[in-house]
């Protein structure tokens, strides 16, 4: 029932289409990476059309859940293995489960698949401010904050989900690329919180001046340029 629900209602959020098609007009490359496991991410982005307009999906790993009857496994087995099989028009790469935000493995491979040396090339936009904005310090990537998600819903609701993932310390450590723990130590500050998904655009083609305690780091180049990955 939940699939049946997910896929019939699921959709995008405003000015998400207009502004991937903006950037695929302007040749800016654009990647989508998510915490949700990949099966379920390209069934969603296959009913939204949005595998359309993305260059690339990066998505985590499968990981079965415990306690379950032989029937109810294989059932589910039978599942991700037709939802992995959704034909979308875009290419995708499976992370593996430490990759889960905030870590910053999520973004340091889309970032080495395309090249990007410099992270002040790179445009992360997020709707969690401690998970995106988290993956962003890391890396030293620009990062604005867009306001869809969990974060759109009432003052409580977004409470429990800082309650939930908290960088000074309530949340579990996450794992980086080298098996070492990494959690981000701040609640990161950001290049700009966009009110609408469209805003996005006027950050690219020229230099945005970053206010002091920017998530970049001193040594780095406080710009966005044309040549961003985005979230």
């Amino acid at each position: 029932t939940l699939e049946r629900n997910r896929m019939r209602y699921s959709q995008a959020y405003p000015f998400v289409k207009e502004t991937l098609m903006a950037l695929r007009a302007a040749g800016i490359p654009v990647v989508v990476i998510s915490d949700g496991p990949m099966y379920m991410v390209l069934a969603r982005a296959k009913q939204t059309g949005l595998d359309e307009l993305v260059d690339h999906i990066y998505a985590l790993e499968t990981v079965e859940p415990t306690g379950l009857s032989d029937e109810d496994m294989a059932a589910g087995r039978k599942l991700v293995s037709q939802m992995m099989g959704t034909a979308v028009k875009c290419t995708f790469t499976v992370l593996s489960k430490h990759c889960k935000k905030p870590n910053p493995g999520g973004l340091q491979e889309p970032m080495t698949d395309f090249g990007v040396i410099a992270p002040t090339r790179v445009l992360f936009v997020g709707d969690s401010p401690k998970k995106d904005g988290g993956v962003a310090q890391a890396v030293g990537a620009g990062f604005i904050w867009t306001p869809y998600g969990l974060y759109s819903l009432s003052p409580r609701a977004r409470v429990l989900v800082d309650q939930k993932m908290n960088p000074e310390g309530s949340a579990p450590k996450m794992i980086n690329q080298t098996g070492g723990p990494f959690m981000p130590t701040v609640f990161p500050p950001m290049l700009a919180a966009a009110p609408y998904f469209a805003a996005v655009l006027d950050h690219l083609g020229k230099e945005a001046t970053v206010s002091t305690g920017t998530i970049l780091p001193p040594s780095a180049s406080a710009t966005a340029t044309k040549n961003c990955v985005g979230h």
